[in-house]
């Protein structure tokens, strides 16, 4: 297995970096669909801001979760349900606003999707980490994956 590679901590982690990735792309599409419109009518960018910066948190940690980080996997477990939340109130504010969107009603499924999911693997990250460590203390100083002397 080379290293970054997901299949290191199992389908598991392959899977909930692929539900945080969804829920963050999605994220940042409606912050990019929505950024000029509200900016242009109400002057209010704030949370169209807020929900870009967190999407873009959630895909980079969608991909540090593919590479089967642990910390990742604790991360995308707090960062999940925070996206629903802020995707969920968006949706609300800005449908009652008169605004529609079909990333924005994608948005709050994708954060539940993710939220359900990557909370199961921060169990085979950890596992694939401290197998990774022990690897790496048995070789010593010689290459990991051969070596070419």
């Amino acid at each position: 297995m080379a290293k970054g590679d997901s299949t290191e901590a199992g389908w598991a982690a392959t899977i909930a970096a692929v539900a945080l990735f969804l829920a963050g792309a999605t994220h940042v599409l409606v912050a990019v669909q929505f950024l000029l419109f509200w900016w242009l009518r109400t002057g209010e960018w704030w949370a169209t801001v807020t929900i870009g910066i967190f999407g873009a948190l959630a895909v980079a940690t969608a991909w540090m979760l593919f590479q089967g980080r642990s910390a990742a996997a604790i991360g995308g477990t707090l960062l999940a349900p925070t996206l629903g939340v802020l995707s969920t109130a968006y949706a609300t504010y800005a449908a009652t606003h008169g605004s529609f969107a079909l990333y924005m009603f994608l948005a709050p499924p994708t954060a539940l999707l993710a939220t359900l999911v990557v909370p199961f693997s921060i169990a085979p990250c950890r596992r694939a980490e401290r197998a990774l460590a022990a690897l790496r203390a048995s070789q010593g100083d010689r290459p990991m994956f051969g070596s070419l002397g």
